[in-house]
C-alpha cells in the first residue's frame, strides 16, 4: 500500500498533537528521482502503511502522520534503503543525505534523533563496514559450539554498545532493542539448527526475559517464535484440521508466552479464511481468539476480516442503512438505487481519510459525465462537525452524516476507517476490497470501477 503525500501538505491544528505524531522531513543531494517511500509497520497483523513521499524542487520531502506506540519503518529511494528502523510518537527527524554516496552523508537530527544515529550506527558497523550476515553463513560449515558460540559474542557485543547510550533512549525503545538483538541472532542459531537437521529443542531461549507485550511488539521474536512454530507443525499429526492446529498452537504460550502466542494464533485465522473462506469451523475459531487473547488491535482486524466476510462478501447485497444528509433529512441506501456507487466511510479524526477524500476527486472528475454512477461517503463524525467539515472543504460526492450509527458499526466495520465499498445499480456488492485513493491518486480505483462495472 503506498501513499503520496506532497510538500505542504496542511494537517489541522486541531489534530495535530506533537506527542502522538511521528514526523519526518528531509533534504536529498543529487536525486535520481522525485520521489522516495516510507513504510510502517504498527504491529505485524495489521497491514503495513506505505507512502510515497514526493520530492519537491528544493529536494525536500515531508511525512507526518499519528503514532500511538513504538514502531518499525523503512525507507526506500532507488537502490538505497534503510530497513526496520524504530519509531516513537513525538519523534521529528530530520534525514539528509547525497545520492551518490548514500552511506558516507547519511545524517541525522531533531527529538528522536539519538536513537535513529544509534541505529545508523549499527547499520555501518555490522551491515555496511563488517557483513555479520555472511560471517554467521560462513559458520555453516562449523560445529553447532562454533556458532552458538559466536552468535552469543555479537548479542553481547551489541548489547553493551545499546547499554552505553541507554541514557539516550525511552524504556520502549531500550526494551524493544534488546529484544530485537537477542531473537535476531536466536534466530540465526535456529536457522543453523534446521540446515543442520538438528532439533532446535537445544536453543537455549529464555522467554521470561522480556515482558509479553515487547515479544508480540518484536519482530525477531516474532520470526522466532514462528519459525518454532513451523517447526513443530511439520510433524504434526493432524494438519487437515484447521481446530486441532489451532489448539495445538495454544498451547505455545507456556514456550513462548501469551502476547506472542495471540500474535500467531491471529496470523493462523487470517490464513485460515483467506484459504477456506468464512466456514463454521472458522467461526468458531474466531470466536475462541475473542476470548484468548487480550489484544484489541489483533481482535479488531480479524473482526473487521470476518464481517467483510460474513456481510459484506461480494455478490451479496450491501446492507440497508439509514442516514442524515446536511439538511437533517433521513437518506437510505436504497434511495440510490439505479446508479452504480462508490461507496466509502471516513471520519473527520481520520488524517488519512481527508486524504482519500482529495484524491478522490480525480476520480470522480474522471467519471463526471456518467449518470450512472454516484459517490456516496458516510462521515462518521458529530453532526456539527460532519457540518463544518463539508462547509468547509466543499468534498465532491454526496456527504451524509452516520454519528454514533450502531448499525454501521456492526455490518460495515468501520472500526476501521478508511473502508470501501463498489455496488452495482441494484445494491449487490461487486467489491469489498477497494484500493484508497490516495494509494495512487484513484488510478488503481478507476481501473476497478471501469472493470467491474463498465466491462472494460
Amino acid at each position: 500500500m503506498s501513499r503520496i503525500l506532497l510538500i505542504g501538505l496542511l494537517i489541522s491544528s486541531r489534530l495535530v498533537m506533537a506527542q502522538d505524531f511521528f514526523r519526518l522531513t528531509g533534504k536529498i543531494n543529487h536525486p535520481p528521482q522525485d520521489y522516495l517511500t516510507f513504510t510502517y509497520y504498527s504491529d505485524w497483523i495489521s497491514d503495513p502503511r506505505e507512502y510515497t513521499l514526493k520530492i519537491n524542487s528544493d529536494s525536500a520531502y515531508l511525512v507526518e502522520f499519528p503514532l500511538n506506540g513504538i514502531a518499525y519503518c523503512d525507507i526506500s529511494f532507488g537502490e538505497h534503503g534503510l530497513h526496520l528502523l524504530k519509531i516513537e510518537p513525538g519523534d521529528q527527524i530530520h534525514l539528509t543525505f547525497d545520492n551518490d554516496d548514500f552511506n558516507g552523508t547519511l545524517r541525522v537530527e531533531g527529538p528522536g534523533s539519538a536513537k535513529w544515529a544509534y541505529q545508523l550506527m549499527l547499520r555501518q558497523k555490522y551491515e555496511v563496514d563488517r557483513d555479520y550476515e555472511m560471517e554467521l553463513n560462513n559458520f555453516k560449515t562449523h560445529s553447532r559450539a562454533d556458532f552458538f558460540a559466536r552468535t552469543e559474542a555479537l548479542i553481547r557485543e551489541q548489547t553493551e554498545l545499546l547499554e552505553a547510550q541507554a541514557h539516550s533512549f525511552s524504556p520502549e525503545f531500550h526494551a524493544l532493542q534488546k529484544a530485537d538483538i537477542t531473537g535476531k541472532f536466536k534466530l540465526k542459531e535456529l536457522g543453523y539448527l534446521n540446515f543442520s537437521k538438528q532439533p532446535d529443542s537445544t536453543l537455549q531461549m529464555n522467554w521470561n526475559a522480556f515482558s509479553e507485550e515487547i515479544k508480540a511488539k518484536s519482530i525477531y521474536l516474532g520470526q522466532l517464535a514462528d519459525g518454532l512454530a513451523g517447526n513443530a507443525l511439520t510433524d504434526f499429526r493432524y494438519k487437515n484440521s484447521r481446530t486441532l492446529e489451532y489448539e495445538y498452537l495454544k498451547n505455545f504460550r507456556k514456550i513462548v508466552g501469551q502476547g506472542i502466542t495471540e500474535k500467531i494464533l491471529a496470523a493462523k485465522i487470517l490464513d485460515y479464511l483467506n484459504l477456506d473462506g468464512l466456514t463454521e469451523e472458522i467461526k468458531l475459531l474466531g470466536q475462541d481468539y475473542m476470548f484468548f487473547s487480550d489484544n484489541d488491535v489483533y481482535k479488531k482486524v480479524i473482526a473487521y476480516h470476518f464481517r467483510k466476510q460474513e456481510v459484506l462478501e461480494t455478490g451479496k447485497e450491501a446492507p440497508n442503512f439509514i442516514v442524515e444528509n446536511r439538511k437533517g433529512k433521513l437518506v437510505e441506501l436504497k434511495d440510490f438505487r439505479g446508479k452504480n456507487i462508490v461507496l466509502g466511510f471516513y471520519d473527520e479524526e481520520c488524517v488519512l481519510c481527508k486524504e482519500d477524500i482529495k484524491a478522490m476527486e480525480f476520480v470522480e472528475g474522471y467519471y463526471s459525465k456518467r449518470n450512472d454512477l454516484a459517490f456516496i461517503f458516510v462521515n462518521l463524525s458529530p453532526r456539527d462537525s460532519y457540518r463544518s467539515f463539508v462547509k468547509t472543504y466543499k468534498p465532491l460526492g454526496i456527504h451524509l452524516n452516520g454519528y454514533n450509527n450502531p448499525f454501521l458499526k456492526k455490518n460495515y466495520s468501520t472500526d476501521i476507517l478508511p473502508n470501501y465499498l463498489i455496488l452495482d445499480k441494484s445494491g449487490r456488492i461487486l467489491s469489498n476490497t477497494v484500493d484508497e485513493p490516495r494509494l495512487d491518486d484513484g488510478r488503481s480505483l478507476i481501473q476497478e470501477i471501469d472493470r467491474l462495472i463498465f466491462g472494460k
